[in-house]
């Protein structure tokens, strides 16, 4: 029987300490696994590490196409406008005031106003003033209008305020988000006269009795 290695080596193997002891290929006696036997003995403590809890996750790359809908892009388009239109449009459309002894006169027919963020027709008078309003056949539509009505005519709440007042509103379509009656009117110590009868719509705060005339002249 020959031997070919009768030395025992130690080699560093990364930080391991291992020892290999050379056989012979003639020898009866097989080694486990290849052609040396190889034993750790002990490991350096920068490969040891504490058990921690972590999260596993994975990173997926994958090509993409961005879908386009002409329907969909109208429709934010036509809801950003909407929005922008009622903030700018956040006042009265119509608005107008009077005092002392003169008069105003408001007639609005056969009118289309939408996107309002106000009332539509805002009116002021004060002492003897003469005040006439006349709004038929008109619609308005103003859903982001809440809480204040879309027409208001204020006539004063002094003693000094006894206005003559006469509105004509007819036949007209009111849309606005509510929270406040479509036209209110506050007079209380004005004359108020309404052509024809008065608005479902309307509120009439005055201590004055309304009365029911055939027209404003």
């Amino acid at each position: 029987m020959t031997r070919l290695r009768s030395l025992t080596t130690i080699r560093n193997r990364g930080g391991r300490i291992a020892y290999c002891v050379a056989y012979s290929r003639f020898s009866r006696r097989r080694p486990l696994r290849g052609g040396s036997r190889r034993s750790v003995i002990s490991s350096t403590a920068r490969f040891s590490a504490p058990v921690v809890t972590r999260e596993l996750f994975s990173v997926v790359r994958a090509s993409a196409r961005v879908a386009y809908d002409p329907g969909l892009y109208s429709a934010i388009l036509e809801h950003q406008s909407a929005v922008q239109a009622a903030k700018d449009s956040a006042g009265s459309a119509f608005y107008g005031s009077a005092a002392d002894a003169s008069s105003l006169s408001l007639a609005i027919a056969d009118s289309y106003a939408e996107r309002l963020g106000g009332a539509f027709v805002e009116l002021s008078a004060r002492q003897g003033t003469h005040l006439a309003m006349s709004l038929r056949g008109t619609r308005v539509i103003a859903p982001g209008s809440r809480g204040r009505p879309l027409i208001d005519v204020d006539a004063g709440a002094d003693a000094a305020d006894a206005v003559d007042l006469c509105i004509d509103a007819a036949d007209n379509e009111l849309t606005f988000g509510g929270g406040a009656p479509a036209m209110r009117v506050r007079a209380a110590h004005a004359k108020v006269n309404v052509v024809g009868a008065k608005s479902p719509d309307a509120v009439f705060e005055t201590n004055e009795p309304v009365t029911i005339v055939g027209s404003c002249q």
